[in-house]
């Protein structure tokens, strides 16, 4: 006979205890993840994509505070970098405050699909509730989500768009290749798979790309495989809740593509053009696995002490420890289910979507993005897009929990989805306290400073050139913002009928130099309101840097210093004795008659 826990297992309530640990898991994400972003933003500079997110969603806020909410349209759409995030702004303004943790529920809100597409997968393979409780707790693992300057925790597009990924691929799984335990709950997976795929496609301009090989290739071949034991109307039929769900969220898309790709496609961008393809392929394999186990790693003030690993054996031991003290129950009379695939097939099915992805990411980052070596230290502030990569993780963690024994003791399942939950909010704690930075507080008041000087009331938001590829430059405009500043706009100057910022690889052909740097110099002089420079001119002359300030830039950037020697400069450094960048207050003009 079935002892007392297993009768309170087996009865239909406790069938919600599973989703209320995963509802209690998004609370403890959210409230923890409000608490360290206050606590970072008091000593911390943001990252400059960080920034460029902030400032647009702090522009959103105040328009609706002070003209409403449609007249605020125009502000959240004046660009296509995330129209998602324009639409949660406009969405939930009413409960938004114009501070870094209150747009942490952005990422909150995306994580919900995650959180429940993964542990949809884990039920649909036959894992138990706790199993699956476990599986959707393992999202949190990898040490790349709390690295500062790209994870979870701060305004960044990246983690939004992952974790939007992760639910429409699970969810997917679930739908295609998994048994769900009644028709209405199957429709269920279908139509979550594209409203997560499609509300995936507009947290980002890049977005497309890494759908198209994580989410929508995988789902194509696991519905194909399905020809193997269903009818060929039997499947097509299958794709009209897919599809009916994803194909609004395209007409949506459609509205902002064309911004997108003039900004994608646009060749004088730098995105790492002119690396060796293999050594390519090679680094970007070796970063995703330090974003997952943190080892061997180094970034600014850190050195890894390697938490993630400790966390990941502790999830392992949890693992084996359910293995084996679960023991084998009678079986209860099961649903009526279709006809599913082989444990083989299904295995076979999980590695090549692992596989496909990790092959899939490591190519397209490689020829179609490029990025920069994993040798330079930069490769680190942009390994967002590797996110990706760890959706072929979690896919074979699948694989390996789908072994474990199913069990309907009570204690078991409450044991293992408690210390899930435990050991994912201890580990988040120590990764993400282990990152922060310990500026000075001279060195956050200079960029408040310079905050201030640009708040100065003026009737149209001040240009800033930004000639400088530090990522604290941006900050100052923030500061400048949240002291009640308009949002300052971005310098872009024209040259072949492109607009261009100073974060590009410059032209191929080295004859048309002139006439690039002509366009940049006369677009700063009569254009920019403040110009942002390095102070030490030796880095604007760095062999083999592939942007074309840091390479040839010293004889612009000296002519337009040149010409500006009596406007007022403010200087500001690594610390008080050595300068490390200056602003130009070049309002007045005065040389913009020289100019060209």
């Amino acid at each position: 006979m079935n002892s007392y826990a297993e009768r309170i297992a087996s009865h239909p309530r406790s069938q919600r205890a599973p989703v209320f640990f995963l509802i209690l898991l998004i609370i403890v994400f959210y409230g923890y993840g409000r608490w360290a972003i206050a606590n970072y933003y008091d000593a911390a500079i943001p990252h400059y994509d960080s920034v460029g997110a902030y400032l647009r969603y702090f522009t959103v806020l105040d328009a609706v505070h002070q003209y409403g909410l449609v007249p605020a349209i125009p502000y959240a759409f004046a660009d296509a970098l995330s129209p998602l995030q324009s639409i949660f702004t406009l969405a939930f303004s009413p409960f938004l405050s114009k501070s870094m943790s209150s747009f942490h529920l952005y990422n909150t809100l995306c994580f919900i699909p995650a959180v429940f597409g993964m542990y949809a997968a884990a039920r649909s393979y036959r894992c138990s509730a706790g199993t699956s409780v476990l599986f959707a707790c393992l999202l949190l693992l990898p040490g790349g989500m709390y690295y500062w300057d790209l994870g979870v925790f701060d305004f960044r597009r990246d983690p939004g768009t992952y974790f939007l990924m992760v639910g429409a691929l699970f969810f997917a799984i679930a739908y295609f290749t998994g048994e769900a335990s009644s028709k209405r709950r199957r429709l269920a997976y279908g139509i979550c798979t594209g409203v997560s795929a499609g509300l995936c496609l507009l947290s980002r301009d890049s977005a497309f790309g890494f759908l198209l090989g994580v989410v929508i290739l995988p789902a194509v071949g696991m519905w194909a495989i399905n020809f193997r034991r269903k009818s060929v109307r039997d499947n097509f039929v299958d794709l009209i809740p897919v599809f009916a769900s994803f194909i609004p969220f395209v007409f949506i898309w459609g509205l902002f593509v064309d911004s997108m790709l003039s900004r994608i496609l646009n060749p004088y961008l730098y995105y790492g053009a002119g690396n060796d393809g293999r050594v390519t392929i090679a680094d970007n394999a070796a970063v995703t696995y330090f974003l997952i186990t943190d080892l061997h790693h180094s970034y600014y003030w850190l050195a890894s002490k390697w938490e993630t690993l400790k966390i990941m054996v502790g999830f392992a031991v949890l693992v084996a420890g359910i293995f084996l003290f679960s023991r084998k129950t009678p079986q209860e009379r099961a649903e009526p289910q279709p006809v599913s695939l082989s444990a083989t097939s299904r295995t076979v099915t999980l590695v090549s979507i692992a596989v496909f992805i990790v092959l899939y990411v490591n190519l397209f980052l490689a020829f179609a993005v490029g990025w920069l070596s994993v040798k330079s230290r930069s490769i680190l502030e942009v390994s967002a897009p590797y996110y990706p990569s760890m959706a072929a993780f979690l896919v074979i963690c699948l694989l390996g929990l789908t072994f474990l024994p199913r069990s309907q003791r009570m204690r078991v399942q409450v044991a293992s989805a408690v210390l899930a939950l435990a050991l994912i909010t201890i580990g988040m704690h120590t990764r993400s306290q282990t990152r922060k930075p310990e500026y000075p507080d001279w060195f956050v008041a200079a960029h408040e400073d310079v905050g201030r000087m640009l708040a100065a009331k003026s009737g149209t938001p001040y240009v800033v050139a930004e000639m400088a590829s530090d990522f604290r430059m941006p900050a100052v405009q923030l500061y400048a913002v949240q002291n009640g500043a308009q949002p300052p706009q971005r310098l872009f100057y024209q040259f072949d009928g492109r607009g261009h910022d100073f974060f590009v690889a410059g032209p191929e052909d080295p004859a048309k130099n002139a006439g690039f740097e002509a366009a940049m110099e006369e677009a700063v002089l009569c254009r920019a309101d403040f110009i942002l420079t390095f102070a030490d001119m030796s880095r604007y002359q760095m062999d083999g840097a592939a942007m074309y300030l840091e390479s040839s830039g010293t004889d612009v950037v000296n002519r337009i210093t040149g010409q500006l020697e009596d406007a007022p400069k403010t200087y500001y450094g690594e610390t008080p004795e050595e300068p490390f960048f200056r602003v130009i207050d070049n309002r007045a003009r005065s040389a913009c008659e020289t100019a060209g």
